[in-house]
């Protein structure tokens, strides 16, 4: 799939469905998650996580490349799908403007970043396209 032009430069963006894991039944779906192949972990936008009653599951300490000093932000637990993968993992709540999907969710999927031709292929572990 072709880069979002959106962003400048132009970055890979999937639409990914979040759910709340304690609470199923309350989810998101068609939210843009930007790939940040930098990122350890995956943040959630503070909004969506309010919009699907995410409850803190804990504390952690989090440093972007920016900043100087570690921040406190809230840990929550969902169910991220794109397509018919389905991952449940821990991720940041931040007051930011989009989902970014860190390498916490990359392993679990081959990326295939294009720079040139500004192009993102996501595959199964066993080399299957998504």
């Amino acid at each position: 799939m072709k880069y979002d032009k959106r962003h400048d430069p132009p970055a890979p963006v999937i639409r990914i469905r979040i759910a709340n894991l304690a609470s199923p039944s309350r989810h998101v779906g068609d939210v843009a998650a930007l790939i940040d192949s930098g990122a350890d972990m995956s943040v959630v936008p503070a909004r969506v996580a309010r919009l699907i009653a995410l409850v803190p599951k804990g504390i952690v300490q989090v440093q972007g490349y920016r900043d100087e000093e570690a921040e406190l932000r809230p840990e929550y637990f969902v169910r991220i799908s794109y397509e018919r993968h389905e991952v449940e993992l821990p991720v940041v709540g931040d007051e930011c403007p989009e989902v970014l999907l860190g390498c916490d969710f990359l392993r679990h999927l081959v990326v295939r970043l294009d720079g040139p031709r500004q192009e993102l292929t996501l595959e199964y572990g066993t080399g299957s396209p998504i």
